[in-house]
């Protein structure tokens, strides 16, 4: 068996492992009457007592979800932490978006972990973690950070899809050249399609930002191309790069001529990881492009994956343009779009 597929096997089961740590709980009220969650995008409220937030249960929770995304140009946490104690944890923090609640009591005789999705709010995704102990806390945040950080981003990027679906729009690629491979894509309000091919679409968005009275560009885009799936070593981590970079080179120029985007593994090796996507395999990479012969740069996030029913392998990049601002916001949008992909 081809080794790609052993390593995805092997996620598999480590998520299955991580599912049997967590108890799921439905919301017990009507959801109907339920409000929207509040809350900024990328921001979770931990509710925890003083004592052990400054203690190890606490730096388990910031070395988890307040650690630095990787790919990106400069350190930023993967989310804004907000500590809230139990007592101050009035009405008007229930709903927010993200929750993780934290109870500590001797009389606990294991950990008992909770996933609930709109308890005080639709939307809303709430963990709750009971131990008898710090050792005992900060052991189970450390075997399970990823699932824990998985949750909570799923559900943000499930937030950000639903806001495209509503207030953003769908693009396609043109129907008229052939209509098995029309791709639709949820996208921000002024995205558009930039540029097309037989087996290539483009989708940019341009939008200007004002710091210190000056106006800066913040430049984002997804690229979508593909190609017949004809064997496993087309999903090798070489092979993906190598097929995106000739791509970008082909299609996404830069500012000066002779420009062009491409991979930038010297500064920083891109981070491969096998998926599920839409239940298909899939491999997901992060790391930093740049314009070659030209002075730009930033994240990206890409998405390669087999569609089972045409027998197509498909490729989707996702990349940011914003020197003067944090980032992470804006990858994220650019991974909503990629992670909306349907083909018709």
């Amino acid at each position: 068996m081809n080794s790609g597929k052993i390593n995805f096997l092997s996620n598999l089961f480590r998520i299955f492992l991580a599912f049997s740590f967590f108890s799921f709980l439905s919301c017990s009220q009507n959801e109907a009457n339920l409000p929207q969650c509040s809350g900024n995008a990328g921001e979770v409220i931990v509710v925890m007592e003083n004592q052990y937030w400054n203690s190890a249960p606490g730096e388990s929770i910031k070395n988890t979800l307040g650690k630095n995304q990787y790919g990106l140009p400069q350190g930023e946490p993967i989310f804004k932490l907000v500590h809230i104690s139990p007592k101050d944890f009035a009405k008007i923090f229930q709903t927010h978006r993200n929750l993780f609640i934290s109870d500590f009591s001797k009389n606990f005789n294991q950990i008992k972990s909770e996933l609930k999705s709109n308890s005080w709010a639709k939307g809303q995704v709430v963990i709750k973690l009971s131990a008898s102990s710090d050792s005992s806390f900060a052991s189970f945040i450390e075997k399970n950070s990823e699932y824990i950080i998985e949750k909570f981003a799923e559900a943000e990027l499930e937030r950000m899809i639903e806001k495209n679906k509503i207030q953003g729009k769908i693009i396609q690629n043109n129907s008229g050249k052939n209509p098995e491979t029309i791709f639709s894509l949820y996208s921000p309000k002024d995205s558009y399609l930039a540029m097309e091919d037989s087996n290539f679409f483009w989708v940019r968005l341009e939008r200007k930002r004002n710091l210190g009275g000056y106006e800066h560009q913040i430049s984002q885009g997804v690229f979508v191309f593909w190609q017949n799936y004809t064997d496993t070593m087309m999903l090798t981590n070489e092979k993906i790069i190598w097929d995106i970079d000739s791509v970008s080179r082909k299609y996404i120029p830069g500012n000066v001529p002779g420009s062009y985007m491409t991979t930038s593994e010297k500064l920083l090796a891109p981070e491969i990881k096998k998926i599920n996507f839409k239940n298909q395999f899939a491999v997901e990479t992060r790391g930093l492009w740049r314009m070659e012969n030209d002075f730009m740069g930033g994240p990206f996030i890409s998405l390669t994956w087999v569609d089972k029913k045409s027998n197509l392998l498909i490729s989707a990049k996702g990349y940011v343009f914003a020197p003067q601002f944090d980032k992470i916001m804006y990858l994220k949008e650019v991974e909503a779009m990629i992670k909306s992909i349907t083909l018709n």
